[in-house]
This record gives C-alpha cells, structure tokens and sequence, in this order.
C-alpha cells in the first residue's frame, strides 16, 4: 500500500497540477523544452537510482527519490511558463472553450481499454505464464512505440495551425511529406525490432524456466500490430489538430470492442497468438479509417496513396528478412545482441533507402536536401 502511494505521488502532481503547463508548451511548438527536462531527469534517476540499489537501499525508498526527482520536471515546466508567458489565471470562463472535450475524454478511454485490455484477456481467459510472456514482448513494442510518439511532439500544434488558417495546400503538402518520413522510420524501427525480438527475449530471460518465452509466432503479430498502430500517429494527430473528436470517436469505440472481442473467442483456442491477432486487426480497422476520413473531409487525398505507402512497407520488410535470414545471435550475450542489431539495422536501412528511392524519388530527393541543410546549419 505505501509502495502504491508513493509511486502515485509524482504522477498526482505531474497530471493534476501541471499538465495544462505541458500542454501550452506543445501547442506553441516548444515541446523540445520539457523534452530536455525530463531527459535530464531520467538520466539523474538513473544515476542516483543504481547508486542506491548498490547501497541496498529498500525499493520504497528508491522509489520515493525518483518521484522527487521527477517532481522537478513540473516545477520547472511552471517557472518557465510563468516568466514567459505572465498568465492571468484569475480570469473565469465564459462558455465552454471546449466543445468537444467529452468526445475527446471518450477516445482517450477507448484507447486506453486498447492498450490494456490484452493483459485482462489473459489474467481471465489464459494462464499466468502468457501474463508473463505477453509482459516481456510488450515491454519492447512499447518502448519502440514510445520512442516514435516522442519524435511527434509539436507536430499536431503545427497541423492545427495550418488547419485554422485555412492553408490546406500547405496542410496537405506538408501531412504528406511527414508522413512519408515518419512512415520511413517506422518500418526500419519495426523490422529491427521484429527480428532481435525473439533473441532479445532469449538473452533477457537467459536462465528464467517458469514460461517458454521463446514465441516467434508471436512476436511477429505483436510486431506488426504495433507498427501498424505507429503508421497512423500524424493521422491521428491531424484527425485531432481538426477537432475532429465527436465525428470520429464512433471509430475507437469499434476499435477497442473488436480487440476485446477478437481476443476473448480466440485466447483460448490460439493463446498469446490470438490475442495478438486481435490487437492487430483492431488497430488495422482504426489506421485504414483515419486514412478514409482524412481523404474524405479534410484532406482530399486519395486512399491510393495510402495502400501505395503499405505496399512499399510490406515490400521492404520481406526484402529485409530475406537479406538478414544468415545472422544469427550466436552466444546469449548482450555483446553478441548489439553486433546483430547493428548487421541488421544496417541491411533494414539499406533496403528500405533503396525500395523508397525506386518508388518515392522526389519524396526522398526532397528529404535529402532538407537533411542536409539541416546538418550543415
């Protein structure tokens, strides 16, 4: 129970009281600002965290450092935010400034039944061994999902902006071309994962025996399913830069009842495989929708666009599993991880330059250019 309340304490403060803080700063574009606090606090918690399990302190007091620490991000975020910007916070509302925000707080819940409802679906329907499995295969495909989430910060401000502008030449160009980009990253990222998957899992539970973590037919699902879900990030992102939270909500409803139901009629006859299966298929549902609804009402782009960007992905993940088939781990070391993560990285770089380069020449001649500039700035 105390171990619970003290690892509420920072997230009551951080979510309570100084969210709306984060959230002014991501709707001004200035998002690297709280990216940079808290890389330096979870570098500091790092530090001071190992420090103190070498000194065998208990965890509750682990813990209870690193909330201070991580007390600190907020804190700063407001002293900042109050020199900046010299809010008034005394002054009361008239009307409601938003609209839609039960629909948005309704997609929130939705997603949030998304994520979690797997690890239900297991605990009621399955065996504590596939909690387990399922927990470490996650632990991944979440980290990866977290890495690229954190690459589209400030990004929804900016389509918001073009949006209430009215420039929606600019708005499609640029959709277009981050799309395009973070759509690259995504497959290298995820066909990097999918295949150290299985031996990263073998290394990280070197000598564990209560569950057989060894489920390549699983990770690959839980793979895909997750990439799938990180296709559709600046969609989702402009679909909610538009306010378009009341029109589309119907959609995360469908997608989160389609993966508690795929999963719960196929645990038992398919284990971890098809609960994977329905995660897959419900975030399939949701990113093809979110393609269908920009095409239709903002956008104008055609869907044909889009199945062309998942015929590509599909082309470059077979073709780099073709050319990185030889490499194995070798030893059960996290030295000998690190060399295949670099063979294959590179060949999955590789590939999907030249796949992109074949299909998307001016995408990539165009984001060449940009990078470049970028570096020699």
């Amino acid at each position: 129970a105390a171990l619970i309340v003290i690892l509420a304490f920072s997230y009551f403060v951080q979510y309570y009281l100084f969210l709306t803080y984060r959230l002014l700063l991501n709707a001004d574009q200035l998002g690297f600002i709280q990216l940079i606090v808290h890389s330096i606090s979870l570098i500091l918690n790092t530090i001071v965290s190992v420090v103190l399990i070498k000194l065998h302190c208990s965890v509750h007091f682990v813990k209870l450092v690193s909330s201070f620490i991580f007390l600190c991000q907020p804190l700063f975020l407001k002293l900042y935010v109050d020199r900046k910007y010299n809010l008034n916070l005394k002054i009361k509302l008239v009307g409601e400034p938003i609209k839609q925000k039960w629909n948005g707080f309704g997609q929130h819940l939705a997603s949030v039944v998304l994520i979690n409802a797997n690890i239900i679906v297991l605990t009621l329907f399955s065996t504590l061994q596939n909690v387990s499995i399922y927990s470490v295969y996650y632990l991944v495909a979440h980290g990866a999902k977290a890495v690229l989430a954190s690459m589209t910060t400030g990004i929804q401000a900016m389509f918001g902006n073009m949006y209430a502008k009215n420039e929606i030449k600019q708005l499609t160009d640029s959709f277009t071309g981050i799309t395009w980009i973070f759509n690259f990253i995504v497959i290298v990222l995820f066909t990097v994962v999918g295949i150290l998957l299985v031996p990263f899992v073998s290394v990280y539970t070197k000598g564990v025996t209560d569950a057989n973590y060894i489920q390549p037919i699983f990770a690959v699902i839980i793979t895909v399913a997750y990439a799938m879900y990180c296709i559709r990030i600046p969609y989702n992102l402009l679909v909610f830069a538009a306010g378009r939270y009341k029109e589309t909500q119907t959609s995360s409803f469908i997608e989160a009842a389609l993966n508690v139901v795929i999963s719960v009629f196929s645990v038992k006859m398919f284990g971890l495989n098809g609960v994977a299966v329905g995660t897959f298929l419900a975030m399939f549902y949701r990113t093809t929708y979110f393609a269908y609804y920009l095409s239709r009402h903002i956008i104008k782009k055609s869907m044909m666009e889009y199945f062309k960007l998942l015929f590509v992905d599909i082309l470059c993940v077979i073709l780099a599993v073709l050319f990185t088939l030889k490499i194995s781990l070798g030893e059960l070391t996290y030295l000998s991880l690190v060399v295949m993560a670099v063979k294959v990285g590179f060949i999955t770089l590789a590939v999907n330059i030249v796949v992109n380069v074949l299909f998307y020449r001016r995408m990539f001649a165009e984001a060449k250019t940009y990078l470049l500039k970028i570096i020699k700035r």
